[in-house]
């Protein structure tokens, strides 16, 4: 993960990865065996495979973490698990009923930590559902907008607030708010040239990130968006 993070060698991270994984087989070391899958999975290799390929290897990730006692591993592979669907495009009901059930299950085994990266998508999914009052703004059941910001640029938590500004980014586009979608999408930017974020995030960043400016390009026909 360091090699795709840090250095942008997906390829080489991704054939690391591939080794990771066979050796794990070979030597059957399942004890330790869901660490190895959520960083593949959840870091490496969606750079090069489809989303889609790492959904059930980082949900078996998570069972075999609560087999073998390791909540912390178990919760970041389902939390990669969940968001990665969201990815996907998979049903947004049932999405949303996972990361339901799996936060409440963060929340009974204290993984206050995991369970907060949860919450921008979840609050994005209900407000793309329309179970929100204010669809421009990630608060509702879920989450508080400012409150969850404030409290993760209090900690410097830069990941945490990268996220939140996606997907403030993703909902204010697709309600048709361009101009803080453009806000929100360029303060996420700033983030994500200065720190190491996780595939799915990046990725999903930048299309939308892309999206805003090609309709922005068309709308204003300001040479800045070119």
């Amino acid at each position: 993960s360091l090699l795709s993070g840090s250095f942008d060698d997906f390829n080489g991270a991704y054939r690391f990865g591939k080794l990771s994984i066979r050796l794990l087989e070979k030597l059957q070391v399942k004890e330790f065996s869901h660490r190895i899958i959520s960083t593949v999975y959840g870091l490496i290799n969606s750079w090069v495979e489809h989303h889609h390929a790492s959904l059930n290897p980082l949900k078996a990730a998570y069972q075999n973490g609560i087999r073998y006692g390791d909540i912390q591993w178990a919760f970041t592979s389902i939390q990669q698990y969940c968001i990665h669907r969201y990815q996907c495009g998979n049903d947004l009901a049932s999405v949303e009923e996972d990361l339901r059930k799996y936060g409440k299950l963060m929340t009974e085994f204290k993984q206050a930590t995991v369970l907060k990266y949860c919450l921008p998508y979840r609050q994005a999914i209900l407000n793309l559902m329309g179970l929100s009052s204010n669809p421009l703004q990630l608060t509702g059941d879920a989450m508080n907008q400012e409150n969850l910001l404030n409290s993760a640029l209090e900690r410097k938590n830069i990941n945490l607030v990268f996220v939140i500004f996606s997907q403030c980014s993703v909902v204010t586009y697709m309600f048709g708010d361009y101009d803080v979608a453009s806000e929100m999408a360029d303060k996420a930017q700033y983030i994500v040239d200065r720190s190491n974020s996780p595939t799915y995030a990046v990725c999903s960043h930048t299309f939308y990130y892309g999206l805003i400016t090609l309709l922005l390009a068309r709308k204003t026909k300001d040479k800045r968006w070119e």
